[in-house]
């Protein structure tokens, strides 16, 4: 966890520096920080791959199930899989291999979540409605179908809905698709130009890697009536407060409306691998936090976002206080 903590920001921080590395002081300015980005990279890749080897010789010495559910475990038994079924020629299934996709999972999935729900809460919080959607949104969550044990159809532990569910929620899926269109938690992406393409007056040649700056889209009037405003019922079908219905998904609202749902998840074989598991995170938090707490944003603070996931600058500072129990029963 310290590891965690000392090597992901400079990780983080080497994002969208200059790929050079260039010398003291440079090398420790966000714009420049792309040696110190490698070298937390490569110190990382130490770590992980020591976790790797203590994990392996635990199971080895019968100090644990090979099967426990960790996601060492998992990469273990598809490993082996692999190595049983993979042709020659093709990708090595390497301990490189996994431990790449372990920083690939902790450098995605550190701070978008948390960042997005933070913005939900600061929209939630400001907004002219916000209460009277907070309280739509708890209705919403409370219908949420549970069990007391064993495991659902879905495989998915006891008493939890399954990531599948979220598709019950519009409205709340609407609020993440709104907090995410005006604070997108990655502004941007990269891509490769797979052919020569001319940009208002600009040509783009085939090969170039390219930014897309999904806060400057999200916020584009021709795509969004009050770009700046927080309405996620524009997402939900007709537009307006009155169309939540559970059978009002927040593509067909989309449709509907003609206003495009935000490219938060990605698409085609850029989408985001954690997506499910983003989305059950988010119906969880809110689902455990609107019925229990009332909270109250502080005012006056700043909430400009910070690279490279787009929180508040200076974090969100609220006052909660617990609800009544005869409002949480």
């Amino acid at each position: 966890m310290e590891d965690t903590k000392r090597l992901l920001p400079a990780l983080l921080t080497g994002l969208f520096s200059f790929p050079y590395r260039f010398p003291p002081p440079l090398n420790k300015l966000p714009t420049f920080a792309f040696g110190s980005s490698m070298d937390a990279r490569q110190e990382y890749k130490d770590v992980v791959r020591d976790l790797i080897q203590r994990r392996r010789a635990d199971v080895a010495a019968g100090m644990g199930a090979s099967n426990s559910g960790g996601i060492l475990d998992s990469f273990f038994e598809l490993q082996k899989q692999y190595q049983m079924d993979a042709e020659e020629g093709s990708f090595s299934f390497d301990d490189d291999f996994i431990i790449d996709n372990v920083i690939t999972i902790l450098f995605a999935g550190k701070d978008t979540t948390s960042v997005t729900l933070t913005r939900m809460l600061q929209l939630l919080g400001t907004a002219e409605d916000g209460k009277e959607i907070m309280d739509q949104l708890i209705d919403e969550l409370s219908k949420a179908a549970t069990v007391d044990d064993g495991e659902r159809e879905d495989g998915t532990a006891a008493g939890l809905p399954g990531a599948g569910l979220f598709t019950s929620f519009p409205l709340l899926n609407a609020v993440v698709l709104e907090a995410n269109r005006l604070h997108p938690s990655v502004g941007a992406v990269f891509r490769t130009t797979r052919k020569d393409i001319s940009y208002n007056g600009y040509l783009i040649p085939e090969g170039e890697t390219i930014s897309w700056n999904l806060n400057q889209g999200s916020l584009a009037e021709t795509l969004y009536p009050e770009p700046r405003k927080f309405c996620p019922f524009r997402f939900l079908h007709g537009g307006e407060k009155k169309d939540t219905d559970s059978a009002a998904s927040p593509g067909a609202g989309a449709r509907s409306t003609g206003q495009p749902i935000p490219p938060m998840w990605g698409f085609g074989k850029h989408m985001c691998p954690g997506r499910e598991l983003a989305k059950l995170e988010m119906v969880l938090f809110m689902k455990t936090f609107l019925p229990k707490f009332d909270f109250e944003v502080v005012e006056g603070q700043s909430f400009s976002g910070s690279l490279p996931a787009n929180g508040p600058k200076d974090k969100l500072r609220v006052i909660l206080k617990a609800k009544a129990p005869a409002a949480v029963a």
